[in-house]
Parts: structure tokens; sequence; C-alpha cells
């Protein structure tokens, strides 16, 4: 069952490298379907194969140095 989580960047994603490596980081540990990162808006929409806890992504992304929140 695919399920969407949208994400808001407050710090650390300043430049298409740092969307770059994020998007690597979680591929390699989720199994994402899909990710859409906007640096500029601030916004990341991530798609997934399967159930998963967005908690634990965004504290996977705050061990790398990116600090983001779910958006309501």
């Amino acid at each position: 069952m695919d399920k969407e989580i949208n994400l808001i960047i407050e710090e650390g994603v300043y430049c298409s490298w740092c969307a770059d490596f994020m998007e690597k980081t979680l591929r390699h540990n989720f199994a994402i379907k899909s990710i859409e990162i906007d640096v500029l808006k601030k916004r990341v929409h991530i798609i997934t194969y399967k159930h998963v806890n967005t908690e634990n992504i965004i504290a996977l992304l705050k061990e790398k140095g990116y600090h983001l929140i779910e958006e309501n």
C-alpha cells in the first residue's frame, strides 16, 4: 500500500547537491517509489511502496544535518 508523505524543509537543504544527497539517502534506507524535492519552495513530497514511519525518515535526515517537519 503506497503512502504519501509531505515534508517542509526547515534547515540544511540549500542546493541541488543537498537535494540529491537527501534523495539517495532516502532511497537507500526506505522503500521509496518517488520523491520530489523543491529546494526553492522548501517542500519534499515522497511516495513509498509500503507504510513507512514518517518520524523515522525525519530522524534519519536529521542525523545527516537536514531538519524537516511533517506538513499538516
